[in-house]
């Protein structure tokens, strides 16, 4: 067999670093891949760079008409992928050489898997590494992503064929797309793990986001979205299992970063929609 591997990027204004991610999918050591590109109305210098791939005819680069955010344009790159195994890439970060062989291989090992992901480098600005993720392990048996944080990271592959028995990556997911995705995948397939670092993450890119950040509140609001409705559709407790996270992604960096932070609409929005939930969690464990 000789699986196509669809390489994702979703793209906005990452003109500075979008070079490097799509000369890591050209180094591939596996050949069968393509790379898809959507643009969500960069206002960047991305365009130009487009303009040197026209001639690889495995990229291929879509345009949104007007930005849709995350959740819509990582919908859209699955629809448009025409390999039976697919891979998220952020445009600021990049692969390791063997990262589409390794993973094409253990989707091969593991045909009951709908995701298998990796650990990963956590690099500066120039990908230089710093050290390997302590994040990304196997999830132990009998529990999930949804109460074992840690057991998902870079670089997540699936196979779009179990991609498909689910409703997909929310377009309403403005952040946290990717956990809406790994929660849903996990409700139909099995999850595995490479110990090998196979992704190198940027830190310090713009895109990242430091304790006390508004961008780090807004995540946190909407991967605790992403998991209420993970507890709605496999029928358990929503308390239980999704709303003991609140204290932690209300509270988290706050207190650091709290003169800026609280003062700002997005704090003084989160707070109010966060409230009653919060309120709900206390009387619980009252």
């Amino acid at each position: 067999m000789n699986e196509k591997f669809s390489v994702l990027i979703s793209n906005y204004n990452n003109g500075k670093f979008i070079l490097d991610a799509i000369n890591s999918v050209k180094r591939q050591t596996y050949p069968n891949w393509e790379l898809i590109i959507i643009d969500d109305c960069s206002t960047d210098n991305s365009v130009d760079i487009y303009k040197n791939l026209e001639k690889d005819d495995r990229i291929r680069i879509f345009f949104n008409e007007h930005n849709m955010g995350q959740g819509s344009t990582k919908h859209q790159c699955v629809l448009r992928a025409e390999g039976e195994i697919c891979g998220f890439l952020d445009p600021d970060d990049a692969l390791a050489e063997d990262a589409v062989q390794v993973m094409v291989e253990e989707h091969r090992k593991h045909p009951d898997a709908s995701l298998i992901n990796s650990t990963c480098f956590e690099t500066d600005k120039n990908l230089n590494v710093l050290s390997v993720c302590s994040y990304g392990c196997s999830i132990p048996s009998g529990q999930t992503f949804l109460s074992y944080r840690k057991g998902i990271t870079h670089f997540a592959t699936f196979k779009k064929k179990y991609y498909e028995k689910t409703e997909g990556i929310g377009t309403f997911m403005l952040r946290a797309p990717d956990h809406d995705l790994f929660y849903k995948l996990e409700e139909v397939g099995n999850v595995y793990f490479v110990d090998k670092p196979l992704y190198y993450y940027r830190q310090n890119t713009g895109m990242n986001f430091s304790i006390g950040d508004e961008n780090m509140i807004k995540a946190h609001a909407w991967d605790l979205y992403a998991m209420i409705n993970a507890c709605r559709r496999r029928g358990i407790s929503i308390e239980k299992n999704a709303l003991k996270y609140v204290d932690v992604f209300v509270n988290f960096g706050i207190n650091k970063g709290e003169g800026k932070v609280r003062r700002s609409k997005s704090y003084r929005l989160g707070h109010f929609l966060l409230h009653p939930i919060d309120s709900i969690l206390k009387r619980h464990k009252g």
